[in-house]
């Protein structure tokens, strides 16, 4: 080859200066998708490490007009790297959703690349400041309204009473002290006898429908006892007189009364041992037997029924006082056993260990005493009745027969089934007992209970109402009960519209009916219904109870007729229903008339009003404390003269104490008039202690205040009733007394009046007056 010819390799392939750009080919970029791994890996000037590029490989763009030569091969891309690509695993991801970024920033640069897989450019806005982001999630369904939530425990009529409440309290009789308080041991069998006849009155005659406690003291002979204390040096001589001479009821009550009393006793007796034996088939009604026939079959009346009782009795169980008294000195050791040693040995059976008896003890039994002492045995009875016993003995048989009816008579059993068998249970849970909301967290109260309820129910149906599925159904007419409730509701605002705040309230109370219908299907209850209409709690309500004060104790006015079906004036009613009817005595709208009118007479007209020391009562029996002769029940008064007398001692209570004075010589001075004072004072004026935990206490002692002496009204009339129409039968008849006061001098002219009726009338009434004085004298 001559000097003059220039080499081919030159002109084909000019030699690549290191890092001059103009030497890449145009088919190669820095952000190609197609170069291999090498040309994806660059250091921070641009080039890439090593010699990756060769100019042998690489066609470059024909600028000089030259043919490109066949042994320049078209380049290929890295196989290794497609295989890695295809033969590595996939990884599966979870989908997310898709979400909107924002950047929002101050930036001054923006830097856009495009990304590996889908060519898509990213823009991302630099900033000095750090970049918030604003994520939008997808779009989501409105929440459901969640309607205000009902626990129907917070809204009924009745309340559970606890024991617990008075688990830490310790209670002093001593702080109720007054001329009237006289301790009654026998108030306890004596209010459930009462109870009893109370709640199954369909099963006794008419004449034991308005017992009252005075009845079972004066029918029974029993006497409260004074209460036991430091007695004022001007009463020593008149307490030793009355223990030498105890004055008897008939010493001032009049023999004819007593004998009445004492024949509603027998009757009493005799309808507890005919409900024990009798049967009564289910086509057959249960009739009760009456005061006439007593009188009708006289002696013969109570031999039948009191052979059956002779011999069934020891087998039912004797009352603690009829049974002889514990000789052992320890009742938790047995007497004796059948073996000498326990036999502690493996069980034959080691799958059924429990079939080993180790021992068989003989343990202490209180039985009954001998027959020549048992009262049962006494054949006076099949003659005189219950009157053949001794007064003590008198009520334990009472409240014997009482135990032995709930367990051993049909007719009692079917019912207390009936009654305890419900398909709902209390809202509150099944307690011992339970008692009218009212009475245990007051008046006011109640009444605002009430207000958040109507409240709470309306926020109810106002969410309901804007849901779509009751919309749609009120539309195609599927709920008309909710669209008459939503109408009712609607009437109720619009009463309430114009209606002050102060008064709102009481706007509220008044529309109660059209409440209890917008109630029904939302709460079985309500804190203003009636707590006795409810059979639900019947069996286990606590009708006489109208109070209970924490470090004191409770407090009960046993009267009849809670369950009674005539129409009369009955205080064992709703909480709307008392107060009005408590008003319109308290103002003399209602007086001793209107309580004829509405069968007065058929409740019970004497009253008593009993202190019940239940946190001793509660202490002792926990403790494990033989009960036997003490007393938890203190008659607090016994008419309406004592009543407002028990008023003032609540007065003294209630009142806050007053502040020690500084004045050292003035306190010793108050300290030694109080001491003279309570030594020699019948009635204890000192008030509650200052600490707080008795607070609660007064606000207590606050609401039995009130109630008594809104009930005061109404329990005069009540005794005067008894006084104005002892003989008379109740009815709306107009009695001519009355008519003598309501008389006019207007003339019928159309003589719609029959005279000779009238004169007939009048003379007869007239001769039953003439024959009532005359027995009155003879009396």
């Amino acid at each position: 080859m001559s000097n003059d010819q220039e080499p081919i390799q030159e002109s084909v392939m000019p030699t690549q200066k290191e890092g001059d750009p103009s030497m890449v080919p145009n088919g190669i970029s820095n952000n190609s998708t197609t170069a291999p791994n090498s040309m994806l890996n660059k250091d921070e000037s641009g080039q890439s490490p090593g010699n990756a590029v060769t100019p042998a490989v690489v066609p470059v763009e024909n600028t000089t007009g030259l043919r490109r030569s066949t042994r320049v091969h078209k380049p290929r891309t890295d196989i290794s790297f497609e295989e890695d690509e295809i033969f590595a695993p996939k990884k599966h991801e979870k989908k997310k959703k898709k979400v909107t970024k924002k950047v929002k920033g101050d930036g001054k640069k923006t830097v856009s690349h495009k990304s590996v897989n889908n060519h898509s450019t990213l823009k991302i806005t630099l900033s000095k400041k750090p970049a918030k982001l604003l994520v939008k999630h997808a779009a989501t369904p409105t929440p459901s309204l969640q309607e205000p939530i009902l626990n129907p425990g917070d809204w009924t009529s009745n309340v559970p009473l606890l024991s617990s409440d008075f688990k830490t309290h310790q209670s002093v009789v001593s702080r109720l002290k007054s001329p009237n308080m006289k301790s009654v041991p026998y108030a306890g069998d004596v209010i459930k006898s009462m109870t009893f006849v109370n709640k199954f009155n369909r099963y006794f005659a008419a004449e034991l429908q308005n017992l009252s406690f005075q009845d079972y003291e004066i029918g029974l002979d029993l006497y409260p006892e004074p209460v036991v204390g430091k007695v004022p040096k001007q009463q020593q001589q008149q307490v030793e007189m009355t223990k030498q001479r105890k004055l008897l009821y008939q010493d001032y009550i009049p023999v004819k009364e007593v004998i009445g009393y004492q024949d509603k006793m027998n009757l009493l007796f005799l309808s507890l041992l005919n409900l024990i034996f009798t049967q009564v088939k289910k086509d057959e009604e249960f009739e009760p037997i009456t005061l006439n026939e007593i009188n009708s079959s006289s002696k013969k009346a109570f031999a039948p029924l009191m052979t059956l009782l002779r011999e069934r009795c020891r087998s039912w169980g004797y009352p603690r006082e009829w049974r002889s008294p514990c000789l052992v000195p320890d009742v938790s050791k047995p007497i004796s056993s059948l073996f000498p040693v326990n036999d502690n040995g493996p069980p034959v059976d080691p799958n059924n260990p429990e079939i080993l008896t180790r021992n068989i003890y003989t343990w202490f039994q209180s039985s009954p005493v001998p027959l020549e002492d048992d009262p049962i045995q006494n054949p006076d009875l099949d003659r005189m009745g219950i009157l053949a016993l001794n007064p003590a003995d008198r009520i334990v048989l009472l409240r014997a027969l009482t135990d032995w009816c709930s367990g051993y008579s049909t007719l009692i059993h079917n019912e207390i089934y009936h009654l305890s068998h419900f398909k709902k249970d209390q809202a509150f849970g099944v307690h011992t007992q339970h008692v009218p909301r009212y009475f245990v967290e007051g008046a006011e109260p109640t009444f605002k209970r009430f207000v958040k309820l109507t409240s709470l129910v309306q926020a109810r149906f106002e969410i309901r109402s804007k849901k779509k599925h009751f919309r749609k159904l009120l539309k195609e007419g599927k709920n008309n009960d909710f669209g008459k409730k939503l109408e009712i509701l609607k009437e109720i605002k619009d009463a309430l519209k114009n209606v002050p705040k102060e008064e709102k309230e009481k706007t509220i109370i008044s529309l109660y009916d059209k409440w209890a219908q917008v109630f029904e299907g939302e709460l079985n209850d309500n804190p203003l219904n009636n707590p006795f209409d409810d059979e639900l709690y019947k069996l286990r309500s606590q009708e006489f109870f109208i109070g209970r004060v924490p470090h004191m104790g409770d407090f009960y006015l046993p009267r009849l007729q809670t369950y009674c079906e005539t129409q009369s004036i009955n205080t064992f009613t709703d909480l709307r229903t008392l107060k009005e009817l408590l008003q319109k005595f308290s103002t003399h709208e209602y007086n001793t008339y209107t309580l004829f009118e509405n069968y007065g007479q058929l409740m019970s007209a004497q009253f008593k009003l009993f202190y019940h020391d239940s946190p001793s009562l509660i202490r002792d029996t926990a403790r494990g404390v033989n009960t036997v002769g003490k007393v938890y029940w203190y008659e607090m008064c016994h008419d309406s003269k004592s009543l407002k007398e028990f008023l003032e001692v609540l007065d003294y209570k209630i009142a806050l104490p007053k502040e020690k004075e500084d004045n050292e010589g003035e306190q010793q001075d108050e300290s030694a008039i109080n001491e003279e004072k309570s030594e020699t004072s019948l009635v204890n004026k000192h008030p509650l202690p200052k600490d707080a935990r008795y607070n609660t206490a007064r606000n207590k002692l606050k609401m039995l205040h009130e109630y008594l002496s809104e009930l005061y009204y109404i329990l005069v009339e009540f005794e005067q009733l008894k006084v104005q129409y002892a003989d008379m039968n109740p009815g709306k008849r107009q009695l001519r007394r009355m008519q003598t006061r309501t008389y006019t001098t207007e003339y019928d002219s159309e003589g719609d009046v029959d005279a000779d009726s009238f004169d007939g009338e009048s003379s007869e009434e007239y001769t039953n007056d003439r024959r009532r004085s005359k027995r009155a004298r003879l009396d």
